[in-house]
């Protein structure tokens, strides 16, 4: 279904790194002793889902209007690349003060792989519409 809809290396790499970085939301981002906490629900996780949502409609808004936006795309993936090092840099005192009672999941990793796909796709974009022109 969707070989036929994104035919483009750029748009398939952004794609399936949107659908990394969004499912990553829902998973735990952070252990506090035996809770798991949905990235969602922290501060950083809400800021990437709301640059998440906006990033997916901007994209198949480009798509159907047969236009190439990737600076979006790689403003947006930086940006969420930088929530997933804030997460990191915000809840450090609080792990090592505790001393192994937080720790960081799997979730905040897969945010920031995605996002790094994210950015690459933005800029392999950037490098098509270069080549069209």
């Amino acid at each position: 279904m969707f070989r036929k809809y994104f035919k483009l290396r750029h748009e398939k790499i952004y794609f399936y790194s949107f659908l990394i970085a969004y499912v990553s939301l829902f998973l735990p981002w952070l252990r506090l002793l035996a809770f798991f906490v949905p990235g969602i629900i922290l501060p950083f996780g809400s800021l990437t889902a709301i640059l998440l949502t906006f990033s997916a409609i901007h994209f198949f808004w480009a798509k159907r209007k047969q236009k190439v936006l990737a600076i979006s795309n790689i403003v947006i993936g930086s940006l969420c690349i930088l929530c997933g090092i804030g997460h990191f840099l915000g809840y450090q005192p609080s792990v090592s003060f505790v001393g192994g009672l937080y720790t960081y999941f799997i979730g905040v990793y897969l945010s920031i792989l995605g996002s790094i796909g994210i950015l690459i796709s933005g800029i392999l974009g950037v490098k098509h519409k270069k080549k069209m022109e």
